[in-house]
């Protein structure tokens, strides 16, 4: 389910489903355990759908604990998701990894 949620995220499913699938990926990533829920974020970004690079990856990996740890509020999830599918449309995918829209979300969510 977490791959399914974080990959619709990246561009897959239609801009209104982020919002109620960034709420269920919430709701799951509170109250399954933490470790668990690590081990399926980390085998998930892995997958060829996350397109905005190695260290992009590892800032949502971050967040994503900070969301598992109710660090993070739900609502600040959806806009980090929001962002992360806003992403994915750019129409040269293959530069997106180095581009300056990424360098900025990785800057605003570090």
């Amino acid at each position: 389910m977490i791959k399914l949620l974080l990959m619709g995220s990246c561009g897959r499913f239609q801009y209104q489903l982020v919002e109620p699938a960034g709420d269920l990926l919430a709701a799951i990533m509170r109250e399954a355990p933490a470790a668990d829920t690590e081990g399926y974020i980390r085998s998930a970004l892995q997958e060829d759908f996350f397109g905005l690079g190695n260290e992009a990856k590892n800032t949502t990996l971050t967040l994503l604990g900070r969301v598992t740890n109710k660090v993070l509020n739900p609502c600040d999830l959806v806009g980090f998701l929001q962002e992360v599918w806003q992403l994915h449309q750019a129409e040269d995918n293959e530069a997106l990894p180095g581009s300056e829209a990424v360098a900025r979300f990785i800057k605003t969510y570090s």
